[in-house]
């Protein structure tokens, strides 16, 4: 399989993904609700997983949208939201307090996901595509990292599930049908990825 479209031109600027291939279970499950079968049965595994598709409705939600389709939200704003979710995750960036980000350390301690190794460990894995901001952040010497959803999320997990997962949390049901229609309008009438 292919990523979807609106990766490809973004992928070709990333020689890191130049020869990277996803082996895929193709399952229809827009609403998640395989992927929570999948992943209950583990704790940790679920704790990690609910905590990625926590940082991808924020890429989707408060993410700034760009030209090519996708959304990018930087390190602040990022860390400032999950702080927002859950007091015990940090409210900055590693890099911007000196932190350091230790990837032997446990990705999830007493049921608490550690949101520096995680993001790190999603971005290794393609579930995030990170690259530094061009700015300066304000009033500081910080440069920002941005993230968007990488290939792997796009087609493993898809826009639609995070639509779904965001009506969910929200405890609003049904997902908007207008944005669903919006999210399938935006890839030239289908989210699916391509076979």
């Amino acid at each position: 399989s292919r990523v979807p479209k609106h990766f490809e031109k973004a992928l070709e600027k990333k020689t890191r993904f130049k020869d990277r291939h996803y082996v895929l279970n193709v399952v229809n499950d827009e609403d998640g609700s395989h992927s929570k079968q999948i992943h209950s049965h583990h704790n940790n595994a679920s704790i990690e997983k609910g905590f990625l598709m926590l940082i991808l409705s924020f890429i989707f939600c408060k993410g700034e949208p760009k030209k090519d389709g996708s959304r990018w939200i930087n390190d602040i704003d990022l860390y400032r939201l999950l702080h927002g979710t859950d007091e015990s995750l940090p409210k900055q960036p590693p890099a911007m307090v000196k932190r350091k980000v230790i990837v032997a350390q446990p990705s999830v301690t007493h049921s608490t996901p550690n949101a520096d190794v995680l993001i790190k460990k999603f971005t290794e894995m393609d579930y995030l595509m990170a690259e530094k901001a061009d700015d300066l952040a304000a009033d500081s010497e910080y440069q920002p990292t941005n993230y968007t959803m990488g290939p792997r999320a796009a087609m493993e997990i898809g826009r639609k599930q995070i639509i779904y997962f965001c009506a969910e949390i929200l405890g609003e049901g049904e997902p908007d049908p207008t944005m669903l229609a919006e999210v399938t309008q935006g890839e030239g009438g289908t989210d699916e990825m391509e076979k």
